[in-house]
């Protein structure tokens, strides 16, 4: 007689709507079934919003959206915005420390992050930097840019640490862990 074993695939989950179903987009496709369980894992101490439901277990109500979607049984309409750890760069100085001008900051001093697509500084993208100082739109960087080409335009901020959706391998086991969350799914259950 064989046995089926499952193997859990972490995904990084990139989007979150704030919808009824919410709707999960993962970076790359995630191969979910309905009716599984993920846990939406938030790395210790980062700003990803939607906090409500941080480090909780959901059933995945449905699929059937692109195959890096997918919605989980929780109604996020109220919850506060999701930004996945990924922001979008208007500016960079030429300074010692750079300063990096973002729609938003989610990232704290000491953390890790890359940039990617800034056009113009191209000597910035593809390093992993650590935050020195941050405030509402600016995050400054462990670098001396000054002999960098200027910024011209595009660019994303991204963290190292990313929220992570990590399926539960035997539903019932899941389903344990699911009591601890303190919102109620979709359906009252």
């Amino acid at each position: 007689m064989s046995t089926l074993t499952f193997q859990p695939i972490n995904r990084k989950i990139t989007a979150i709507t704030q919808a009824n179903p919410g709707v999960v987009t993962t970076a790359v496709n995630h191969g979910y079934l309905d009716g599984l369980f993920v846990r939406i894992f938030y790395p210790p101490n980062q700003l990803f919003g939607m906090p409500e439901i941080a480090n909780q277990a959901f059933p995945i109500v449905t699929t059937g959206y692109a195959a890096n979607k997918f919605a989980i049984a929780v109604d996020t309409t109220n919850f506060s915005p999701f930004n996945g750890g990924i922001v979008t760069i208007t500016n960079i100085t030429q300074a010692n420390p750079a300063v990096v001008t973002v729609t938003a900051n989610p990232f704290e001093p000491e953390e890790d992050i890359t940039i990617a697509g800034v056009t113009g500084m191209t000597q910035i993208n593809g390093v992993i930097y650590i935050v020195v100082a941050v405030t509402a739109t600016t995050i400054t960087l462990d670098v001396d840019s000054t002999g960098f080409s200027p910024y011209i335009s595009d660019g994303m901020v991204e963290a190292l640490q990313n929220v992570q959706a990590i399926p539960g391998g035997e539903i019932a086991l899941t389903l344990a862990n699911a009591e601890k969350n303190n919102l109620t799914p979709i359906g009252g259950h």
